[in-house]
């Protein structure tokens, strides 16, 4: 029979995907990180009902950094090198602290791949990045028995992978759409310049009857 914390798990691991993989998608950076935020809040809930203390703070300091990255984006704050190091340096302590099994080194290893990922600003970059912390966490879901988010997590990967398509598309058609009038503009020019030498050919050639 299931009992209550795994069906709390399960349920917190699903609303975190829902609203991150939302997230994927969205254009500006800001409201990427917002809703970053919501969403790892509901992750560390999950872990938190399973016991998965290291899961839980980690996912807890990502909130602050998501929090900062925000406001970074939003009042032009700079991601500063001194920064970087005190993200890293808080996650590692959290680890050493709460140490319970080498199965420990799987969020923190993801949380230092999402904090470099994070730091990127191109989005598109960014996306590409976070792959490899959402593969790690797929695995450690499936350890730790939070089989929804594992689920869940997996599917994350599947949207980063769309999100990068749509938006490589994106790109492209608008590379397509100025490489059209860039050749309409040409072609124009080519019959303007065509029409103007034969008027003055013409008016040249009515000079002389």
């Amino acid at each position: 029979m299931l009992n209550m914390e795994f069906v709390l798990a399960q349920i917190f691991g699903a609303i975190a995907l829902i609203l991150i993989c939302i997230g994927y998608f969205l254009k500006t950076k800001s409201k990427f990180m917002i809703i970053q935020m919501i969403g790892n809040f509901f992750y560390a809930c999950a872990f938190l009902v399973v016991k998965s203390y290291v899961g839980a703070i980690i996912t807890t300091i990502s909130i602050f950094r998501c929090l900062y990255l925000y406001f970074a984006e939003k009042k032009s704050f700079k991601f500063t090198l001194h920064l970087l190091t005190i993200f890293i340096a808080m996650y590692i302590a959290t680890t050493i602290i709460f140490w319970q099994s080498a199965l420990d080194l799987m969020p923190l290893i993801s949380s230092l791949i999402f904090t470099l990922g994070y730091a990127i600003k191109n989005l598109q970059t960014m996306r590409y990045v976070l792959i490899i912390p959402s593969l790690i966490l797929v695995a450690y879901n499936i350890i730790s028995t939070t089989y929804t988010s594992a689920l869940l997590d997996f599917i994350e990967v599947l949207v980063i992978i769309l999100a990068i398509i749509k938006f490589h598309n994106c790109k492209n058609r608008k590379i397509s759409k100025k490489k059209i009038f860039i050749n309409s503009c040409l072609k124009t020019s080519i019959y303007f310049s065509s029409f103007t030498r034969f008027s003055y050919s013409a008016m040249s050639y009515l000079k002389y009857i």
